[in-house]
């Protein structure tokens, strides 16, 4: 059996990250909320904590205890809630990696958008509101979305009075507080990107595709953008990422190519979620969740230049009618290909399909690969038209 040096806590989890873990011979410790933990993971894991991976102050006083007894290397979330709760820790530790400032302004859009003000960083027109004079008094078109969303959860478009007028009661429900900001026009991309002591290596740029209310449609690596702009892009992301302050470990960072250059929409100190990591093992051959393990326990050296691609990946969701489902066929036959080395579908017959309103709708998706992305774009488009998802819309029963 491999001899474990290297300790980790883990606030939550992917599916790989613990078969990672052990891979690479480190001690894997996993803090997680009893409705999440799965059989694999008592297996998987050498010690297994039940706690809620909101509940910061327990997790803390956990950690803390476990590191007086034997110290350990680090602490990883994979939740959204608990990245500011791992960051805390490993201060709290002595480990200096990213500051919890840092983390905190990654997490709330005002304090970002504030930052990038202050620093005359191109950004764009924003401010925080939390009334329906605010939403009035702001230059149509805009974006409201709340300070902290993640997913594309409770993002709204308001281009005239008339959509103001019906989204104000929705907003002002739904948010306290809000992030009013500028109607970005252009093309979107997000860029996967690795600090070493500092140091920023764009590993990639991931061409995107939107559903019309902002929710990913797709993804394909690596980016069809000219060199020229990918460059621009490039030197843009590394900027953003000093004045954030980051210094260790993944990041993704989404924006908008506008007409007057890269403009952030928001950025994470994490690896990109929407199977992001799949494809970039598929087109360049590397393992972006195995170098953050390996980098975080100190295992190996920083990397002295990006891997370049080798194929073209591209990953397209479903998006079936809402209704109750039919019939599914197409999936064995799409299978069969080749090309499409992932399927994923979380429907069954009778299964209820809802309209699309964040990421946490979609109902599944596939992967595709190709000679270069064009030809994996055009696979993957393909293949989601071969497989038929038919529904039939949900009468309510009334009395």
């Amino acid at each position: 059996m491999l001899k474990k040096h290297k300790r980790l806590v883990f606030i939550g989890t992917r599916n790989d990250v613990l078969e990672q873990a052990n891979q690479l011979g480190i001690e894997a410790i996993l803090i997680q909320k009893r409705e999440h933990l799965r059989s694999h993971h008592y297996k998987l894991a050498d010690r297994v904590y039940v706690l809620d991976t909101h509940d910061a102050t327990s997790i803390i006083s956990l950690i803390k205890r476990m590191h007086q007894e034997s110290p350990l290397d680090g602490v990883v979330s994979f939740v959204e809630e608990a990245l500011i709760t791992a960051a805390q820790c490993e201060e709290m530790m002595g480990i200096k990696r990213n500051s919890v400032d840092t983390v905190k302004t990654l997490q709330d859009k005002g304090k970002m958008r504030s930052l990038l003000q202050l620093s005359h960083f191109p950004s764009c027109k924003y401010r925080i509101g939390s009334s329906i004079k605010d939403l009035y008094s702001f230059p149509f078109p805009f974006i409201v979305k709340p300070l902290d969303g993640n997913g594309s959860r409770d993002v709204f478009v308001i281009k005239s009075r008339k959509d103001l007028e019906s989204l104000a009661p929705i907003i002002l429900e739904k948010l306290p507080t809000f992030l009013l900001e500028e109607y970005l026009r252009g093309i979107e991309v997000s860029v996967e990107s690795f600090s070493f002591n500092g140091k920023h290596m764009v590993l990639a740029i991931t061409d995107k595709v939107l559903f019309p209310n902002f929710v990913e449609r797709g993804h394909a690596m690596p980016s069809l953008l000219p060199s020229r702009v990918q460059y621009q892009i490039i030197e843009y992301v590394k900027s953003f990422l000093d004045l954030v302050g980051l210094q260790e470990g993944p990041s993704h960072t989404e924006l908008f190519l506008t007409p007057e250059g890269p403009r952030i929409v928001e950025s994470h100190n994490r690896l990109g979620g929407d199977k992001i990591n799949e494809l970039y093992k598929y087109a360049y051959g590397e393992n972006m969740l195995t170098l953050f393990l390996a980098w975080t326990a100190g295992i190996i050296s920083p990397w002295l230049k990006p891997p370049r691609a080798t194929s073209g990946a591209a990953i397209r969701f479903f998006a079936p009618a809402p209704g109750r489902v039919l019939s599914i066929s197409g999936i064995e036959r799409v299978s069969q290909d080749p090309s499409i080395p992932f399927i994923e579908l979380k429907l069954n017959e009778q299964d209820t399909v809802t309209e699309i309103f964040h990421s946490f709708d979609r109902v599944g998706c596939l992967i595709a690969t190709g000679e270069n992305t064009e030809d994996a774009v055009t696979k993957a488009e393909s293949a989601v038209q071969d497989i038929k998802i038919i529904t039939e819309p949900v009468r309510e029963n009334r009395i």
